[in-house]
């Protein structure tokens, strides 16, 4: 996991919860009701640690979230909850317009509406992260977002694979063209909600370019893996060149070779053997 970039799970569930405590929580109300959570110090031992020291990605390494003494995983899922029930607490407020404008930073009833669509985005986006921590320890799909009953429902391997009906749809090979122009990039000031990075727009200009109609199959991808693109300098920029002679990388990170160099390679959810990697 710390070569994709990814974190400990219940570190991961517990730094959503404290987006919504540090963001929603102490700017609309100023609580400090959820600032202690106890964690293992040693075997023996029991200490209060401010949950800023624990789930703050601004101040905690990436590398140091797998070593650090974490809150067991039913602590972290009791303050997981209790943050979403304050949370839901402030949302019905707002719904129903009683949230006044004296908290600590006189925040206006739309502030609180960006506040809360922000820590929705951000646990959106964490919730794939976490999607793609099974996948990177070789899980089965979660069944929430359907996969069949047969799979793992945590730890070691997955059992069954998701099947998909095949694809009604031609994709042929045809490419749309854009020609060079200037294009808005950013946001309005109208948009109803945008992440801070995403202000404010400004025109870029665009050199002309032709992108496939479709996304990118697995067997496209497949075909493409066989013809050696990890070993073609010319298709990467220099950091990516020099990553792959470091790692050794010969196909992406999940897919295995099915039997002998014959076959191709294909997507078959497991590790990376001969040297995969991820440079995200």
């Amino acid at each position: 996991l710390r070569s994709l970039s990814l974190n400990p799970m219940w570190w991961e569930w517990g730094h959503t919860a404290f987006f919504y405590h540090a963001f929603v929580l102490r700017l609309v109300d100023a609580t400090t009701a959820f600032d202690l959570l106890s964690t293992a110090a040693t075997t023996a031992t029991t200490t209060m640690v401010v949950v800023d020291e624990l789930f703050d990605s601004f101040i905690i390494p990436h590398a140091h979230r797998f070593v650090m003494a974490l809150p067991s995983k039913n602590d972290v899922l009791q303050y997981k909850q209790a943050i979403c029930t304050a949370v839901e607490a402030v949302a019905q407020r707002q719904q129903q317009q009683q949230i006044q404008q004296q908290q600590q930073l006189q925040l206006s009833p739309e502030r609180v509406n960006y506040l809360l669509a922000l820590a929705v985005a951000h646990e959106y986006m964490h919730t794939e992260s976490l999607i793609w921590t099974r996948h990177g320890l070789n899980l089965s799909f979660p069944v929430a977002l359907g996969a069949g009953a047969g799979g793992s429902s945590g730890g070691g391997e997955a059992t069954t694979a998701i099947t998909a009906k095949p694809a009604t749809i031609d994709i042929g090979e045809e490419d749309i063209s854009y020609d060079s122009r200037y294009f808005w990039l950013g946001a309005r000031e109208n948009d109803k909600f945008v992440f801070d990075n995403e202000r404010a727009a400004h025109r870029v200009y665009v050199r002309k370019f032709s992108i496939s109609r479709f996304c990118v199959t697995v067997q496209q991808f497949s075909e493409f893996v066989s013809t050696s693109p990890y070993r073609k300098r010319e298709l990467w920029c220099s950091a990516g060149w020099l990553w792959v002679q470091n790692n050794d990388v010969q196909h992406p990170l999940t897919w295995r070779r099915r039997g002998d160099s014959s076959d191709g390679i294909g997507c078959s959810g497991g590790s990376g053997g001969g040297g995969g990697g991820s440079d995200s």
